[in-house]
């Protein structure tokens, strides 16, 4: 508006125009830019801190991670961020395992997945464990069996239960 004035009636107005202009452009610019980037790092990616240590050596306590807010898919072998299923107010991270409709076990440490064992190369011989669950759980429609990496140190599926879809919030970013 004001480089319009200025254009207009140079005389009058002389170069205050085109500085207003030019003051005007670059504080709408910020503007914008600072409502892009609260956008973005509110509804699309964000940095959270991992806390403890269940995903060692994947992740190390105290470490950073990028998550993408928006999930589309989620697959087996996903490192997911959700509300803790018994008590929404906390977020776990863990590594999805069982997807919708499978049956999966654990015997001595070993994943099945409708009884054929899972490959899982991130998995660590330090961290692995032996346990065995009592028999398989079926995952229900829109909900996960989630692991942690470090499986002699997580609080997990295994013991207490299915991770519903709609409390999973965010996918880990993968290098």
């Amino acid at each position: 508006m004001a480089l319009r004035r200025t254009q207009r009636e140079p005389a009058r107005y002389g170069g205050a125009g085109y500085a207003t202009a030019g003051i005007t452009t670059s504080a709408v610019g910020l503007v914008l830019a600072f409502v892009s980037i609260l956008i973005f790092t509110n509804y699309i990616l964000a940095a959270v801190r991992v806390v403890g240590q269940a995903m060692m050596p994947t992740f190390h306590d105290g470490e950073r991670v990028l998550i993408w807010k928006v999930v589309e898919e989620i697959n087996r072998g996903d490192i997911v961020i959700f509300w803790y299923p018994d008590d929404p107010s906390k977020s776990y991270i863990k590594r999805v395992i069982g997807l919708p409709g499978e049956e999966v076990m654990i015997e001595n440490g070993k994943v099945l997945i409708n009884g054929s064992l899972l490959d899982e190369p991130y998995m660590n011989v330090d961290y692995r464990s032996d346990d065995s669950m009592p028999g398989s759980i079926h995952v229900k429609d829109h909900h996960y069996f989630v692991l942690g990496d470090n499986r002699r140190n997580s609080s997990d599926s295994r013991y207490w239960g299915l991770v519903p879809e709609k409390y999973i919030y965010g996918k880990v970013e993968k290098d």
